[in-house]
């Protein structure tokens, strides 16, 4: 079909030190816009990848984005004919690829097949308007692109009409500048999922700061003296230099509910109050609010006589920050004490984590698309109706999530401490429609089915989306071994676990580790060994006695050739009578 003509964007064909236009997100570096659609990226050279988003107008309640690239044809502007990536409102969870050979919409969707492996971190979010559709793409991070962009308002990619618009893109240009190596911390962090740490009144403190993102995690780990325990950091917005949680936005999270972390502000402006405002539990547990959309990947756990908070806070990276940290020996939020109290300024350009290059994908690229900030690299099917997806992590701690078409009831994956056996083992499973927790299995019964805490898992979270119902949890790298035994169970019906015996369960064993790219530290080449051959009895010749030899002949046989040549050189000068070998020697001649 004839294609309507699109919107040319043509940037520089050389390199430049600057994009024409830069990027106004801070996770891209250079941008374009034709028809209403703006597309950002950066190139990562060192990795040879680019990244781009691109985010297009959504007039009602569905829409698509597509980006494309003709490999027969790569000065040509047509999506027919190109290789096409998608995402649209139908399926927020599952970006697509296409290759039309024209326009029909029924002739476009039976193209469809996976996204291959050099096309990874994909995500479509819909959102004020615009939907955005975002990716990875390998193997290509230089030169000038031609690339074609489109949206529509179906949620499934149809004929887009004159929404369409073409650029060529120059890589070189995008070229993302690596951060200057930060300072060094005053002391390391102890956890490899953090740069920092500062220690005061029993509170280790752990951070690192990612710049580009704009955020930086921080963990605080503090005392337990007995059953139940708090732990709680603050920030006094109205007074930056104070150090008293009076006046600050405090995150808290505490064993009486170790699936939530909690908002306060207790406030008291009277300063003769001020000690008996904060000992009034009452007045502070009133204040409890929603944590804001800037602190994320919130977790609690309690172990070891420690309890310890994690947390990830957005929109500041760079900086001193003043931060009061607190514990106490109750479940949730009261007076701490002047004993269970510190506060620090916390140096976040100390803590830059360095961005390692970016691995080489080397397993089957996971088809669950995330939203927000988590990114699953890869994905097991343990069954046909349970798979495992997880990012690849080479430290710290890696994403995971275990996705069922049984949607109606309970579902459960573990981690047996014997491949093939139920129990014993460490599970984690939904507790109601919306929530889930962390269980021990310690016999095949509800009575041997408990909650509790682990060290190598934390923050389950369950939903349902577009007809999967999704486990989500952290796990420890060291936690993720190669061929990990894993069981899963599920109830049709019944959500809560294990309120009813499954109806299907069944084992297989995830490879997290072939998956996983090595460390960015390589450990230095061994070289080859060198091995002298001994000669065959010590009464042989030695190896600088055989060398002495060797020159020898060879100046011997060189003194004999020139002796050669100078006799043949004179031999006509010689007298006829002097064939006797009796010759006499020319004092006017050379020898």
């Amino acid at each position: 079909m004839k294609m309507l003509k699109a919107t040319f964007l043509t940037l520089a064909g050389m390199a430049s030190a600057a994009c024409n236009t830069a990027s106004t997100d801070s996770n891209y570096v250079c941008m374009i816009t034709g028809a209403g659609i703006n597309v950002h990226w950066k190139t990562f050279t060192a990795g040879n990848y680019y990244e781009m988003m691109v985010d297009a107008p959504q007039a009602g309640a569905n829409g698509y984005a597509a980006v494309g690239w003709n490999p027969t044809n790569p000065t040509g502007n047509k999506m027919i004919g190109s290789t096409i990536l998608m995402g649209g409102t139908a399926d927020l969870n599952s970006v697509k690829m296409y290759s039309p050979a024209d326009t029909v919409q029924a002739n476009i969707l039976a193209t469809e097949a996976a996204v291959p492996a050099t096309i990874t971190q994909t995500a479509i979010n819909s959102a004020n308007g615009r939907i955005t559709l975002k990716f990875r793409r390998s193997g290509v991070s230089s030169g000038n692109l031609l690339t074609i962009f489109a949206f529509g308002n179906t949620g499934t990619l149809s004929y887009h009409a004159t929404s369409k618009s073409s650029a060529t893109i120059n890589l070189d240009d995008g070229v993302a500048v690596a951060p200057t190596p930060p300072a060094a911390c005053n002391t390391a962090s102890t956890d490899s999922n953090y740069v920092c740490m500062i220690t005061g009144a029993g509170i280790n403190v752990h951070w690192k700061t990612v710049t580009a993102g704009n955020y930086y995690e921080m963990m605080v780990d503090a005392p337990q003296a007995g059953a139940n325990g708090f732990t709680a950091v603050g920030w006094n917005p109205t007074n930056p230099t104070g150090n008293k949680m009076i006046g600050s936005t405090i995150l808290m999270g505490g064993t009486a509910d170790l699936n939530s972390v909690k908002m306060y502000s207790p406030a008291d402006t009277v300063q003769a109050n001020i000690l008996a405002t904060e000992a009034n539990q009452a007045n502070i547990l009133a204040t409890e609010a929603a944590v804001p959309a800037t602190i994320t990947q919130t977790a609690i756990a309690s172990a070891n006589g420690r309890i310890i908070l994690k947390f990830r806070r957005s929109g500041v990276s760079s900086g001193n920050l003043l931060t009061i940290f607190a514990f106490g020996n109750t479940g949730t939020l009261s007076y701490h004490g002047n004993a269970g109290k510190s506060s620090a300024t916390i140096n976040l350009d100390h803590g830059v984590a360095v961005t390692p290059t970016p691995p080489t994908l080397s397993c089957t690229a996971s088809t669950l698309i995330q939203t927000g900030t988590t990114t699953y690299d890869c994905m097991h099917a343990l069954s046909t109706a349970v798979t495992i997806h997880w990012n690849r992590e080479t430290s710290g701690t890696a994403a995971v999530a275990a996705t069922t078409t049984s949607v109606n009831g309970w579902f459960s994956v573990s981690f047996p401490q014997t491949a093939g056996s139920m129990s014993p083992a460490t599970a984690v499973a939904t507790s109601s429609a919306t929530t889930a927790g962390i269980y021990s299995i310690t016999a095949r019964s509800a009575a041997g089915i408990t909650a509790t805490t682990s060290t190598d898992i934390d923050t389950p979270t369950t939903e349902v989306v577009n007809g999967l119902r999704i486990l989500r949890f952290n796990a420890k790298v060291s936690f993720l071994t190669a061929s990990k035994p894993m069981n899963f169970a599920y109830h049709s019906t019944d959500i809560q676990f294990p309120v009813a015996k499954h109806t299907t369960k069944g084992s297989g064993n995830v490879d997290f580790v072939s998956s996983t790219p090595a460390p960015d530290t390589a450990a230095p080449a061994t070289p080859s060994p060198v091995v002298a051959t001994p000669p065959d009895s010590d009464d042989g010749l030695s190896g600088g006695a055989i060398a002495g030899i060797v020159i020898g002949s060879i100046v011997f046989v060189v003194i004999v050739v020139v002796a050669v040549y100078c006799l043949c050189c004179k031999n006509d000068s010689e007298e006829s009578n002097d064939h006797s070998g009796n010759r006499e020697t020319n004092p006017d001649e050379g020898v």
